[in-house]
């Protein structure tokens, strides 16, 4: 091997290698492309070389070195536009049959031609099967290089579209938790208070319906909003205590049993008492969805049986039904959100959104349990849940009441401050609940002051006001509700004034319990849930 042809190799490798660099570089995509073309001409040389990107869906962009005039680059975009067609459709590529034959060679993807170069050469140049082959293998790293950057900015996009789809979701939650449930409120409030006055037995039916609607639509809401928290932070809180489970299963099928007449629901437990470390509002709503679906599926002349099984790790709770038995295409997809397939023509008007076998599924997972399903013709369906009796190394006491019962009474912890007082101050932005709760009050011989907002609040405070209880929630126009909390606790004067949450926002709701608000309850807040409450203080 001549010593010339060495030299020739080794000017070859060098210029590939630098053309691989400049591709590899920290330079915007254009600029890389455009040095590459201008790196060409170590090998190639031209008097001009060209190249047209060409992906589909995409407006076409041309490369030109040296740049070219406006009018002869739209000349020049429209000859390799028709080029790039024929290319993209034929097996027309190498050197042309002009005076002076150019090289044209396609650019290509994955799995299609995604543009092409054009090398023009100078006058005393022509171009041979050496330089076809040095410019197949700079188009081939041209091809993979535009591939590659198309794959990252559609990666870039669909990054883009799911950071603001996560953005809608919380919007929407925003929406359903503040904007549903303050109307949702009101006609909790004043059907209850119509329920409470009528003494006609067709009105108080009558009424009964609607506050039923308002209940179901609640559950509705807070399947949605358990749904997208699930879904947006991969599990659902639970606030753990030590409760009777059996007890409190029972508690939950007799009403399940009263709003369900006709239908026959058996209980059958091996124990007098099952004691554990549980969320009680979450496991209530495990048992009504499960109940629930099987009273919906199931057969309806026959019962639903539901048995409680106990030893010292874990209990098992299963719920039974006759019927039809689920699809076996179903069974995989079953506690998926909204996949019901053919089953879900069957499901009985007004049953909710079909989520509940996804938040059961969500609720067991965040106890540390599992839920199974097995379900024919012949024994009919029945789901399994199983849950650990407590949490290794994790005490009830140091996890801090996540939720209220949004399905019970119950205060979320237990209320501090002054007692005896009649004067209480709601501060609500939504007028309709601030009247709605006052007429609550009022009719229990409380004195009521509202507030539009935590600065309003803050401002009779400050002017000597001492209500016996705060009644605050939480997203206000000009002082939020947490602000107002932080400013309360940061006044000795004022810190010592019971402060109780009634809100839709249970994260911060929460967060405000734990460091120093007496408590919470959810909206649509139900009124004698909040008059339990509040005579607590007066106790």
């Amino acid at each position: 091997m001549s010593a010339e042809y060495e030299a020739e190799l080794g000017r070859i490798a060098r210029t590939l290698s630098e053309i691989a660099r400049t591709l590899e570089s920290a330079d915007g995509a254009e600029e890389r492309v455009q040095r590459t073309l201008e790196l060409t001409r170590e090998l190639l040389p031209y008097r001009r070389v060209s190249l047209l990107r060409a992906f589909a869906g995409t407006p076409y962009t041309l490369f030109v070195v040296p740049e070219l005039p406006a009018a002869e680059r739209t000349a020049l975009l429209s000859t390799l536009t028709r080029l790039f067609r024929l290319i993209a459709h034929s097996d027309e590529i190498g050197r042309s049959s002009d005076e002076h034959p150019h090289l044209t060679l396609p650019l290509m993807g994955l799995d299609e031609v995604i543009g092409l170069v054009r090398m023009e050469p100078s006058a005393n140049i022509a171009y041979d099967v050496q330089h076809l082959r040095l410019l197949s293998v700079i188009a081939a790293q041209l091809g993979a290089y535009l591939t590659m950057i198309k794959l990252r900015d559609e990666d870039a996009q669909r990054t883009r579209e799911l950071v603001a789809a996560h953005d809608f979701q919380q919007i929407l939650v925003g929406v359903v938790s503040h904007d549903l449930r303050s109307p949702l409120t009101v006609i909790t409030t004043v059907t209850s208070q119509l329920l409470r006055k009528t003494e006609d037995p067709k009105r108080a039916k009558t009424i009964e319906r609607a506050l039923r609607s308002a209940e179901r639509a609640n559950r509705i809401i807070n399947d949605l909003l358990d749904v997208t928290h699930a879904r947006v932070t991969r599990h659902l809180p639970v606030s753990r205590q030590r409760i009777d489970l059996l007890a409190h299963l029972k508690e939950a099928l007799e009403d399940m049993g009263l709003s369900n007449p006709g239908r026959e629901i058996q209980f059958v437990a091996e124990a007098d008492a099952v004691l554990g470390d549980w969320d009680p509002g979450r496991l209530t709503q495990v048992a009504t969805n499960l109940v629930n679906n099987a009273l919906q599926y199931g057969a309806e002349r026959a019962p639903v049986r539901v048995t409680l099984q106990a030893d010292s790790g874990e209990v098992v709770l299963a719920v039974h039904n006759q019927g039809a038995a689920i699809p076996e295409d179903l069974v995989p997809v079953l506690f998926n959100p909204f996949r019901q397939g053919q089953h879900a023509r069957q499901r009985a008007v007004g049953g909710g959104l079909g989520l509940g076998l996804y938040i059961v599924e969500q609720i067991v997972r965040s106890h540390g349990g599992t839920v199974a399903v097995r379900s024919s013709e012949a024994e009919g369906t029945t789901f399994t849940v199983v849950l650990p009796r407590s949490v290794t190394g994790q005490r009830a006491s140091e996890e801090a009441p996540a939720r209220n019962a949004e399905r019970g009474p119950a205060l979320a912890s237990t209320v501090r401050g002054s007692a005896g007082s009649t004067l209480v101050m709601v501060v609500e932005d939504e007028e309709e609940v601030r009247l709605g709760i006052a007429e609550i009050l009022e009719g229990r011989g409380y004195q009521v002051v509202p507030a539009s907002n935590g600065q309003e609040a803050l401002e009779h405070l400050q002017r000597g006001l001492r209500p016996g209880l705060i009644l605050l929630d939480i997203r206000m126009p000009v002082m939020d509700g947490e602000a107002f909390h932080d400013a309360c606790r940061g006044d000795p004067e004022l810190s010592s004034i019971p402060l109780l949450v009634i809100s839709s926002d249970a994260a911060t709701a929460v967060k405000l319990t734990r460091s120093g608000a007496s408590g919470y309850l959810p909206k649509p807040v139900q009124p004698e849930s909040l008059l339990r409450a509040i005579e607590t203080f007066s106790q």
